[in-house]
């Protein structure tokens, strides 16, 4: 019996409403697990609250009659005949207000009257009516040039002050060269392409951002330098990336996806097979690859293969044996003898490992991820196995959230 089973049976097991079996197994499940000891006890204390509550109360003896004696006065009160107005006065009211309406008529129509007169002086009615129309035509238009042009300038000025380049470089050691050519300008602008020799590297600052650390052999370009929208491609080679804002506005371009910087320090770099590898320290930073996005935390690293496929993230610390059984399994699949293994090969540590590789393995595969994180960390109220089954998002997070603090 799982603990999403005895929660179900708790209140009960209380009542011993249960047949004897399924009582015996709540009650051996609750000695052994924690996490379900504690929802019993929390249940044992509320029943023992309810035992302790009056179960009647008893209204004082004079209270029907005060209620009668309430309403009756307050009946007869609505009850009291209204004063009535007489027939003489409302024919007055009346004749007053015909007269008043009569005055404000003949004051309206003598004043329409004027105004037509002096409009006629000079000029026909129609002629004045079409030269006010073209006067606020004009006015109209202008007014809405006069916005449009403002709104440019705005956004002109805006994006000018927004333009971070050119960026800074520093130089540690040996020479390297921009669009190809060996240089020592400190100056790398938009559409510039920087490379480093095997014995070179630089540092580059990135106004209100951070810094870039380029290692040997390796090439980046410049594709746009503005505040909010840093972009950069990354050829080959390995960079060192620390930023050092809250919403750095950061971005990394592959050929089939983009890494998102959220704030983070990190290191990418291309290995011989043409795969990269990604170790983030602090912070975290996304993968996006269309509209979907996968987010890697500090003290975690994964793999893209083939600069395509991104593997499930693991802890740096993760022995390499997991890591090893885990990329190889992404691979081929494997599941009957790999699967077993990574199971046996995890830590309590690796459980976001396990939670994330369970999103891509087949539903009779998760029924054995399911139960090996389970073991190190049993799904909190709210998260079910058929919801996991099911891969229900709001689930899946709730789960993970439990494991991140705990690790």
């Amino acid at each position: 019996m799982n603990c999403e089973e005895v929660k179900i049976g708790l209140n009960h097991f209380f009542d011993e409403s249960l047949d004897d079996n399924t009582q015996t197994e709540i009650d051996e499940h609750i000695r052994k697990c924690p996490h379900c000891f504690e929802e019993y006890k929390k249940l044992r204390k509320f029943f023992n609250k309810l035992k302790d509550l009056e179960l009647s109360i008893d209204p004082p003896a004079n209270i029907i009659d005060e209620i009668t004696k309430n309403l009756h006065s307050k009946t007869s009160k609505e009850n009291e005949p209204n004063e009535v107005e007489s027939e003489i006065d409302r024919l007055k009211r009346i004749n007053k207000e015909k007269l008043k309406q009569e005055q404000l008529l003949k004051t309206s129509r003598l004043e329409a009257h004027k105004k037509m007169l002096d409009d006629k002086k000079g000029y026909s009615t129609i002629y004045y009516s079409t030269t006010n129309r073209q006067k606020q035509n004009k006015t109209l238009l202008f007014l809405f040039g006069f916005i449009i042009m403002s709104i440019g300038i705005g956004y002109g000025y805006f994006q000018f002050q927004r333009e971070n380049s050119p960026w800074k470089i520093k130089s540690e050691s040996g020479i390297y060269l921009i669009d190809g050519k060996e240089s020592t300008s400190a100056k790398f602008n938009v559409d510039n392409s920087l490379n480093t020799k095997n014995d070179s590297r630089v540092i580059i600052n990135v106004p209100k951002t951070g810094t870039i650390r380029l290692e040997p052999n390796s090439s980046i370009k410049l594709l746009t330098a503005r505040s909010g929208d840093n972009v950069i491609s990354f050829k080959s080679g390995s960079l060192k990336i620390v930023t050092n804002s809250d919403l750095p506005d950061f971005k990394i371009k592959f050929t089939n996806f983009d890494l998102i910087d959220y704030g983070a320090s990190y290191t990418v770099a291309f290995d011989d097979f043409n795969n990269i590898n990604l170790v983030v320290e602090f912070g975290y930073v996304g993968l996006r690859k269309n509209d979907s996005e996968i987010f890697i935390n500090e003290n975690y690293s994964c793999k893209i293969i083939n600069r395509k496929l991104v593997s499930t993230p693991f802890r740096t610390d993760a022995p390499l044996e997991f890591i090893d059984l885990v990329l190889s399994y992404e691979k081929t699949k494997n599941t009957a003898e790999l699967l077993d293994k990574i199971s046996n090969k995890a830590r309590p540590e690796d459980a976001l490992t396990l939670l994330e590789l369970l999103k891509k393995v087949s539903a009779v595969d998760r029924q054995i991820l399911f139960q090996s994180i389970s073991n190190f960390f049993p799904p909190p109220i709210g998260v079910t196995r058929n919801g996991i089954m099911r891969l229900e998002p709001d689930m899946l997070q709730m789960w993970w959230e439990e494991i991140e603090w705990q690790i």
